[in-house]
């Protein structure tokens, strides 16, 4: 056989088996490449042909071998170029991932002038054949650049579950209990799936209670979206607190009465604020328009459950890689009844142990047991004081933004006039 029609039967061999049985040309950087060629496979343009094929498909799979062998290729080589030492080198490589077989088709475009430059003499070659090398090479080269930017560009992302225009159920796939009164659910997501929450926003639970009317309640998860398969919630569960509180609260009881498989309809993403990282964020006060802000210094004030969206933050300042930055400074000042209400203690512990030169922490208690004799943090409301010494920086507080989320009347009567007497404003301070 001559080495048109080998170059037709190698190429048609890959093509069938690259894109015919398992591969997607639109996203396989060999199928493309493949694809490239086989317009070419009947022109009477054998050497670039027999050229092109030797330089990718042995480099892209070792299974070559059982279609034609070392020999063939060295003869086929022999007849068609004086490259033999380079383009032997080329074959040789086991080009197995898709960066290795667009370098391959790089290398090649760069090869593919030169062999034909040597091949070529006089009249042999003409306008047309030099103008099809030079798009082979052309795009070759960039098919090689492009798959090369998205390998340094990392892995693609994996695919979000939300937006949900409309709830939609989720499973409980586990439970643990934190404390007396408060419990960490976990709801199953689509296997290799992520929320897709933005950062500082949270999702709508829904059930229908016993009267068949719709309850409704916004939680913030403690997991981003390096969590595949599945989404954390820590919810404090309200029993029934006679006279002030008869009915507890209905969806958090509802929540902890499911078991393990049972669903609760989800919704979101909800909220005014996005962070988008290295200090910089959206907030869109209320009747207010959108706001861009950025920072250098985070203040954090939290009470109780109100501790989630700041655990979200904290999360994403300094351990995930798409918002870290290495350089924003945090403080948070976190309030609770009791030393044992405190959620998520060791989380919040772990991470200022690890990166104590940038983040701090303090608490203070309504009220501390006798267990709690070596309390070393503050007692009582939150005022003036404990703010101006655990939420505010030393210096210039003109690059600090400070983030709230609590009840009600802890950021209305404690929070909020605390910032004012240390010279903030409404510019200077955001609450969930």
């Amino acid at each position: 056989e001559n080495t048109h029609t080998t170059s037709k039967r190698i190429l048609a061999w890959h093509f069938y088996n690259f894109i015919g049985t398992r591969h997607s040309a639109a996203k396989d950087p060999k199928a493309l490449c493949y694809l490239l060629l086989l317009p070419f496979a009947s022109a009477p343009s054998h050497t670039y042909i027999s050229h092109s094929l030797l330089a990718l498909p042995s480099s892209v799979n070792n299974n070559i071998n059982s279609f034609t062998t070392t020999t063939d290729w060295r003869q086929i080589l022999h007849a068609h170029t004086h490259n033999f030492d380079t383009m032997l080198h080329i074959t040789s490589l086991q080009m197995q991932s898709n960066a290795h077989c667009a370098t391959a088709a790089y290398m090649m475009t760069m090869l593919l002038p030169c062999s034909a430059a040597q091949e070529s003499s006089g009249d042999q070659v003409d306008d047309m054949q030099k103008l099809i090398v030079f798009a082979i090479t052309a795009v070759c080269g960039l098919i090689g650049v492009v798959y090369l930017y998205k390998l340094l560009s990392g892995p693609p992302a994996p695919p979000k579950v939300l937006p949900f225009d409309d709830y939609q159920p989720l499973p409980l796939i586990k439970k643990k209990v934190l404390s007396h009164d408060t419990c960490r659910y976990t709801l199953g997501l689509p296997e290799g799936h992520v929320l897709g929450l933005p950062i500082g926003q949270h999702i709508s639970l829904k059930f229908t209670g016993p009267d068949g009317k719709a309850v409704m309640r916004s939680y913030t998860p403690v997991t981003d979206d390096s969590r595949l398969g599945e989404v954390e919630l820590v919810v404090k569960v309200y029993r029934p607190l006679l006279p002030k509180f008869p009915n507890g609260g209905l969806l958090s009881q509802h929540l902890d009465s499911l078991k393990i498989g049972q669903t609760i309809l989800v919704k979101g993403p909800k909220g005014h604020l996005t962070y988008k990282g290295r200090g910089k964020f959206s907030t869109k006060p209320l009747g207010k328009p959108l706001e861009e802000r950025s920072c250098a210094q985070i203040g954090m004030m939290a009470g109780g459950t109100g501790i989630t969206p700041m655990l979200q933050i904290l999360q994403a300042v300094f351990l995930n890689p798409k918002y870290r930055d290495g350089r924003t400074r945090v403080k948070l000042l976190y309030a609770n009844q009791t030393p044992d209400d405190i959620l998520v203690r060791q989380e919040l512990e772990d991470l200022a142990a690890e990166f104590q030169d940038r983040l701090e922490i303090w608490y203070t208690v309504d009220r501390v047991g006798d267990k709690e004799k070596d309390w070393k943090y503050s007692t009582g409301f939150i005022n003036t004081d404990m703010v101006q010494k655990h939420v505010m920086f030393e210096g210039d507080n003109k690059n600090t933004q400070v983030f709230m989320c609590g009840p009600p009347p802890m950021v209305k009567f404690a929070c909020v006039p605390a910032l004012k007497e240390c010279g903030l404003t409404e510019k200077n301070w955001s609450i969930f």
